[in-house]
């Protein structure tokens, strides 16, 4: 819709604005709840911004590897057209769930690292409603470059692309990316409440990762795109789901007492 932001004649990349944004949105949501927790605002942010780190390379290096298929096949520009082969590989997409697992990967590197008063799984408790603000923001994103784009649809639902750099222009299309939003910005919410009871360690985030594998297991049904690999029969996302899932279900089974019984235990 809208690939681009022209501000005093210069084009700023849409999806690249909304990234930032998001980023921005879900560090101050992370930061507000931290007096919450017994993790200082400090550890909060650092953290987030290398678990930041972690999100942009583990999201580039999965959309390499779902797209490794079309690098081999045109590998002969490595040594023909080496800038264009090179703008292939790091000027293409993102993927949202190798963000996920580099992100999350950062910040449990940043616990082990620096021997953290707090855990892993709490400051993932903690992080949980912020990366649903933050991918429903980048959804956004999506929607005005045109990336991750929908089905064919016929009818109201239809969205026409006129300038998209990604969706094919003048067909009605199914807005996932806005729906997704949504249903992120609800997940986030609903975190966010869930969290406000004092919860047994990685309750916070397993709800995060079972809502979401479901939610996105479900969406990938109506997406349109074509770059998005296939395991078993499955989209990559859709095989990430089916292995985050039952993770997701023991965070949430696991150590299946109460917060106050923990506290009497440990006095």
């Amino acid at each position: 819709m809208q690939p681009y932001f022209s501000i005093f004649s210069i084009d700023i990349p849409a999806f690249g604005t909304m990234m930032i944004l998001g980023g921005s949105l879900g560090a101050i949501l992370a930061v507000l709840r931290a007096p919450k927790t017994n993790i200082p605002r400090q550890d909060t942010l650092l953290a987030f911004l290398l678990g930041a780190i972690g999100i942009i390379v583990g999201a580039k290096l999965l959309y390499t590897i779902v797209d490794i298929g079309r690098l081999w096949e045109l590998r002969h520009l490595l040594w023909e057209d080496t800038g264009t082969y090179l703008k292939m590989i790091f000027g293409g997409g993102l993927v949202f769930y190798g963000g996920l697992i580099g992100g999350i990967a950062a910040v449990f590197i940043y616990c082990k690292a620096f021997k953290t008063p707090f855990s892993f799984l709490e400051i993932m408790d903690l992080y949980a409603p912020s990366i649903a603000l933050m991918h429903a923001v980048g959804r956004v994103g999506c929607f005005l470059a045109g990336c991750c784009y929908g089905m064919h649809v016929e009818g109201r639902f239809g969205v026409v692309f006129r300038n998209s750099l990604g969706a094919p222009n003048g067909v009605p299309l199914l807005p996932i990316q806005l729906i997704e939003s949504g249903l992120n910005i609800i997940l986030c919410a609903a975190l966010v409440l869930y969290a406000r009871k004092k919860r047994t360690k990685g309750r916070v985030i397993g709800l995060y990762l079972v809502i979401y594998a479901v939610m996105r297991f479900t969406l990938e049904f109506f997406r349109g795109d074509a770059i998005r690999g296939f395991v078993l029969g499955l989209s990559t996302s859709q095989f990430i789901s089916v292995l985050l899932l039952p993770i997701g279900i023991f965070l949430l089974v696991w150590k299946m007492r109460s917060p106050a019984r923990e506290n009497e235990e440990r006095e």
